[in-house]
Parts: structure tokens; C-alpha cells; sequence
């Protein structure tokens, strides 16, 4: 069963609303993000099982992260952990960091 995509939504906490940040569909290429919280990098890792099931956000604090382009390599040295596994109508939100801005991050499962 072919269904709707996971929305990453990306909302900046100095920012109004929520901006679209994009979508993984199911059995995409997993997504990723970086929380760089001063003294703490967290990697988040989140993808949309290919049966549309359900959506899954994992971190690790372990590893390095490789970019080039819009390609993120991330060289873990630990496990991943699931901070949230979402289910049609389900949604999640985290705090991060990126560079100097604070952002809330929201992912739904549609």
C-alpha cells in the first residue's frame, strides 16, 4: 500500500510558523540533521519505513559527520538509539542547534 510521506517541518524559535523543510517518502534515503549544542553534538538520523508503516527518529553522540554538497556521511561509532517511532498521525518535536540559531524541529507522520 503506496500511502502519503513523512513532512519534516523545521520551525526557527525566532521565526513565526512553521517552514517546510522537506519530505521523506516511504523507503527514501534516510534523512539526517546536526544539533550542535555547545559541548554536545547530536546526530539525528530519521527515515519512513518503505511500507509506510510508521517513521522512525534516531540520534548517537558518537561518530563524525562527513559533508559535501547536499551529501551528509555520518561515521558512527555507536549505537543508535529510537527517540520516536510515529504511527499515521502521530508527530514529534525536538529542540536544536545549528550554528548560532535555536530551531524546534517537528516530524509528522501523515
Amino acid at each position: 500500500m503506496f500511502c502519503d510521506s513523512m513532512p519534516l517541518k523545521i520551525k526557527v524559535s525566532r521565526g513565526n510558523g512553521w517552514n517546510d523543510a522537506g519530505t521523506i517518502n516511504p523507503g527514501d534515503r534516510s534523512g539526517s540533521l546536526l544539533d550542535n549544542k555547545p559541548g554536545v553534538k547530536t546526530h539525528y538520523i530519521f527515515k519512513c519505513s518503505p511500507d509506510d508503516s510508521l517513521s522512525r527518529v534516531f540520534r548517537t553522540r558518537d561518530g563524525a559527520t562527513i559533508e559535501e554538497g547536499d551529501i551528509r556521511m555520518l561515521m558512527d561509532t555507536g549505537i543508535l538509539e529510537v527517540v520516536a517511532e510515529l504511527r499515521r498521525g502521530q508527530s514529534y518535536e525536538l529542540q536544536i542547534t545549528t550554528g548560532t540559531t535555536d530551531a524546534t524541529v517537528k516530524f509528522e507522520h501523515e
